[in-house]
């Protein structure tokens, strides 16, 4: 599943870390909407989300 991973007090690159450590795939960083996209397993994105200051959010779909 595709999620998206932020933080208000974390710069973006530990917020990338928290992801890879997770155990994410496919890992995008997008500075400018202080966000990380990444491919997790939902026992990936419950772990991930136990970190301090880090929101994760999955991604259900898109519109156009």
């Amino acid at each position: 599943m595709r999620y998206c991973a932020m933080s208000k007090s974390l710069p973006l690159v530990d917020v990338e870390l928290a992801c890879l450590r997770a155990g994410a795939r496919n890992v995008s960083s997008k500075p400018r909407f202080g966000q990380v996209f990444c491919d997790l397993e939902p026992e990936q994105a419950e772990k991930l989300s136990k970190q301090p200051n880090v929101v994760v959010k999955e991604i259900r779909g898109t519109s156009l």
